[in-house]
C-alpha cells in the first residue's frame, strides 16, 4: 500500500480512521490528503508526530482542531507540548497535562503559564528544581514555597523577602532544621519565639539571633532556664545590668556553673554580685582571672583592708592578668619567685619595684636575672657576682652585646673568654674579640674561621704560633685569599700545591703565581685554568709563560686573540686554520690575517673583516688571488691611489718629450726621441693608465 493512494480515493475512504493510520505511518504528508475527521484525530497526529515531533506545529497550524483532541494528545505523550502553537500552550490545562507528567514540560510554557501558581504546584511537587523553571513571582507565593519548605527547608532562601519576614512562615522551616534561621529576616530573627523553635534544637542557633534579643532580659531569663549554654551567647552589656544580674542569681534553678560561665563572660558581673557571692574566692579568682581590678570589688575586712591581696592564689591570678597587680600585693610575696616571674615574664622591669631587701635577693636568682638579662643585657650589670659564674646567663647578655664581657669581675672574666659559645658570639659580632679569646680556643677553626669570614686581617690578632697554625688550614686560607689575593704569601709552602687556592689568587691578580715555589711553577703554567686566568689580565705574558701544549687549547687562544688579536701568532697550527679562532683575532686586529692558515688568508669574507679594521694595511697578507680581485682593492683604497700614479707617470712623460724637442732644435735633431716618448705614453694608455 502506498499512503498516497489516499489522493484517488472517495471522501468517505479518504477519512476513514483505520486507512488514515496506515498511511500516517509510511509519511506524516499523508494528513494533507485525509478528511477532515481524520486529521484531528488525536492517534492519527500522534502517529504523524512520532515520525517528526514538528510535524505536529505545522499540522495544528494548517488543520484547525479542537482543544480536547490537543489535552488527549498531551495526556498521551507530553513532549508534544513543547511542539503545540502559542495558543494552546497558554492553556492552563493543556500545561497542566504535561507538567502533570513531567515537571520539565514547564520550561516549554509562556511567561504566563510559568506565573500561574497552580501549574507551579504541579511541578513543584515533582521536584524542587521546577521553581527555577517558574517566575520569580511564584517565591512569593506562600502555598508554593510552602511545598518547597517540605522538600528542604534549606529552600527557605529561595522564597521572597515578605515571607522570609513572616514568624510563622519561617517557623515552618525552622522547625524541620534550625540552621535555616539564618535565612530569615532581622525582624523575625529578633522574635523569642522564632529562635527559640532554633534554640531548642541546638543553643547554638543564638549565634544567628540579633543583638536586640541577646540583650533582652526576659528572653535571656526564658532561655537561660532552658539550657544553661545560653549564658555563651547573651551580650555583655546584659550581664551588667544589675537587675538581671540579681534576678539571675535569685533564680534557684541556675547552677553555680552558670554563675561562673557569667562572670566569664563578663567580670563585671561580679561588681553587681551580693556581698556573700563576692566573698566566694572562686569567683573572685575567676573574675581577677579577666581583669586583675576585680580586687576592688571583693569584699574587705573589717578595718577595710583586702585581705585578698594575702591569699598566695589570688595573688598569682591577679598577677599573671597583669603585672602591674604585683604594687599591691603583700610584701611577703616578693619572696614567692613564682609570683615574681609571672610579673616579670609580662614586663622584666617589674623587678624595680621590688623593696631593696628583696631586690638584693632576687638578683642573685639565676631565673630572674636571666628573664631581666633577656629583656636587656644591661640588667647582667645589676645581677650578684656569682651571677657571672653562670655561662648560659652571661651567653645570652653576650648575644645582645659582646661589650658586656668586659664588665664581668677579674678572674671570671677571663674564665669567661675561654668558653666556647660566649667566645664565638662575641667574635661573630666584632672579629676584634677573638684578640680576648683564651689561647686555648684559638686552636679550633671554628672560631677563627667566624672572624676571618668578617675580616681576614683577624690572622693578625692570632699568637704568631697560633697563627701559623691556621695559615696551613686549608679553608681558613681560602677565606683569607677570596677576601684578598695577598694573602697568599702567608699561607703554608705546603699549601701552595692546592690549585684552588693559588687558583682564587690568581683570578684576582695572576702575579700571585710569584709566591709559587719554582719547583711547583712548572705545573701551574701547564694547567688550563691558571693560564686562562693570566691570559684574560695579560694575554701576551699568559701565552709566553704557558706550556707550548696549551696553545693548541682553542679556549686559552681565543681567550687571548679577543683581547690581543695579534697573539694568533703564538697559537698552534691547527687552531691558526680554524675559522672560529682567526675571525676572532682578525676582529680584533685586522693585520692578525698574516698568521691565519693559506686557506683563511683567501677567505673573502675575513679578508674585507681584515681590511675594515686595518684600514686596508692587512691587504698585503692576503692571498694573490684575493689581492687582484678589484673589489678587494677597492677596499683596500688601492685602486685609487694606481691610478694617481699613472697620471704622474704619463705627465713625467710629457716633460720629457718637450725637453727632447729644445734639445733637438738646438742640435739639428730629427726627433727620433719623441717616438719613444710616444710610444711609452701609448703603453700607458694601452694599460689604463697603470
Amino acid at each position: 500500500i502506498d499512503w498516497r493512494a489516499l489522493d484517488h480515493c472517495s471522501d468517505k475512504l479518504s477519512d476513514d480512521r483505520d486507512i488514515a493510520m496506515l498511511a500516517v505511518r509510511q509519511d506524516w504528508r499523508a494528513l494533507g490528503y485525509m478528511g477532515p475527521t481524520a486529521r484531528t484525530d488525536h492517534e492519527v497526529l500522534l502517529a504523524a508526530a512520532e515520525q517528526d515531533m514538528c510535524v505536529l506545529t505545522l499540522a495544528l497550524t494548517e488543520f484547525p482542531v479542537e482543544k480536547d483532541v490537543v489535552l488527549a494528545m498531551v495526556k498521551r505523550n507530553w513532549h508534544c507540548f513543547a511542539y503545540l502553537p502559542t495558543h494552546f500552550m497558554r492553556d492552563a490545562e493543556i500545561a497542566s497535562a504535561a507538567v502533570l507528567q513531567d515537571w520539565q514540560a514547564w520550561q516549554f510554557t509562556p511567561d504566563r503559564c510559568r506565573a500561574d501558581p497552580e501549574v507551579a504546584l504541579v511541578a513543584v511537587r515533582q521536584h524542587p528544581d521546577a521553581l527555577k523553571l517558574g517566575h520569580k513571582l511564584l517565591r512569593g507565593h506562600r502555598e508554593v514555597m510552602l511545598l518547597m519548605l517540605d522538600h528542604d527547608p534549606q529552600h527557605l532562601q529561595l522564597a521572597s523577602k515578605k515571607l522570609r519576614a513572616d514568624p510563622e512562615f519561617v517557623l515552618v522551616a525552622v522547625r524541620q532544621d534550625w540552621t535555616s534561621l539564618r535565612f530569615a529576616t532581622e525582624e523575625v530573627r529578633a522574635q523569642s519565639s522564632v529562635v527559640f523553635e532554633a534554640f531548642r534544637q541546638d543553643p547554638a542557633a543564638l549565634e544567628l539571633a540579633m543583638d536586640s534579643l541577646l540583650g533582652d532580659h526576659e528572653a535571656m531569663l526564658t532561655f537561660l532556664r532552658h539550657n544553661s549554654k545560653t549564658i555563651n551567647y547573651m551580650s555583655k552589656e546584659l550581664l551588667e545590668h544589675e537587675v538581671f544580674v540579681q534576678t539571675l542569681l535569685a533564680d534557684s534553678g541556675i547552677s553555680r556553673d552558670v554563675i561562673l560561665a557569667m562572670i566569664r563572660k563578663n567580670w563585671r558581673s561580679f561588681t553587681l554580685f551580693p556581698e556573700h557571692l563576692r566573698k566566694d574566692k572562686e569567683f573572685l579568682i575567676t573574675a581577677v582571672k579577666q581583669d586583675w581590678h576585680a580586687m576592688d570589688h571583693a569584699t574587705r575586712a573589717e578595718d577595710g583592708t583586702n585581705e585578698w591581696w594575702e591569699n598566695r592564689e589570688v595573688v598569682m591570678a591577679a598577677v599573671k592578668q597583669s603585672w602591674e597587680a604585683i604594687q599591691h600585693m603583700d610584701g611577703y610575696f616578693w619572696y614567692d619567685l613564682d609570683i615574681v616571674k609571672a610579673a616579670m615574664l609580662q614586663n622584666a622591669e617589674a623587678i624595680e619595684l621590688a623593696p631593696p631587701r628583696n631586690a638584693k635577693e632576687l638578683w642573685q636568682e639565676k631565673d630572674i636575672v636571666m628573664i631581666a638579662v633577656k629583656h636587656d643585657w644591661q640588667a647582667m650589670l645589676k645581677a650578684r657576682p656569682a651571677m657571672w659564674q653562670e655561662s648560659d646567663l652571661v651567653l645570652e647578655a653576650v648575644k645582645q652585646n659582646w661589650q658586656v664581657l668586659q664588665k664581668a669581675p677579674g678572674k671570671t672574666g677571663r674564665m669567661l673568654w675561654s668558653e666556647h659559645d660566649i667566645a664565638m658570639e662575641a667574635v661573630k659580632q666584632n672579629w676584634k674579640a677573638i684578640s680576648k679569646v683564651h689561647k686555648d680556643l684559638l686552636q679550633e677553626s671554628g672560631i677563627v674561621m667566624e672572624a676571618v669570614r668578617q675580616d681576614w686581617h683577624a690572622m693578625n690578632a692570632l699568637p704568631p704560633k697560633t697563627a701559623k697554625v691556621h695559615w696551613a688550614d686549608s679553608m681558613v686560607v681560602l677565606e683569607c685569599i677570596e677576601q684578598d689575593w695577598t694573602a697568599i704569601k702567608n699561607a703554608a709552602k705546603e699549601l701552595l700545591s692546592e690549585k684552588h687556592l693559588v687558583l682564587a689568587a690568581v683570578k684576582q691578580d695572576w702575579t700571585a703565581l710569584k709566591e709559587v715555589p719554582k719547583e711547583q711553577l712548572k705545573a701551574y703554567w701547564a694547567d688550563a685554568d691558571i693560564v686562562t686566568e693570566v691570559v684574560r689580565q695579560d694575554p701576551a705574558k699568559g701565552l709566553q709563560k704557558a706550556e707550548k701544549s696549551l696553545l693548541g687549547l682553542k679556549s686559552i687562544i681565543l681567550e687571548a686573540v679577543s683581547r690581543n688579536g695579534d697573539l694568533l701568532r703564538l697559537a698552534a697550527d691547527n687552531l691558526r686554520g680554524n675559522r672560529e679562532v682567526v675571525e676572532t683575532a682578525v676582529g680584533q686586529c685586522g693585520t692578525a690575517i698574516q698568521y691565519a692558515s693559506e686557506a683563511l688568508r683567501a677567505d673573502r669574507r675575513l679578508a674585507e673583516l681584515a681590511l675594515r679594521m686595518s684600514e686596508g694595511k692587512a691587504y698585503e697578507f692576503l692571498s694573490e688571488k684575493l689581492q687582484e680581485d678589484q673589489g678587494i682593492m677597492i677596499l683596500a683604497g688601492l685602486a685609487e691611489e694606481e691610478k694617481e700614479e699613472a697620471a704622474l707617470d704619463d705627465e713625467g712623460l710629457l716633460l720629457e718629450a718637450a725637453n727632447n724637442n729644445e734639445n733637438n732644435a738646438s742640435s739639428g735633431s730629427t726627433g727620433h726621441g719623441n717616438g719613444d716618448v710616444t710610444q711609452k705614453l701609448g703603453r700607458n694608455d694601452a694599460n689604463g693608465g697603470r
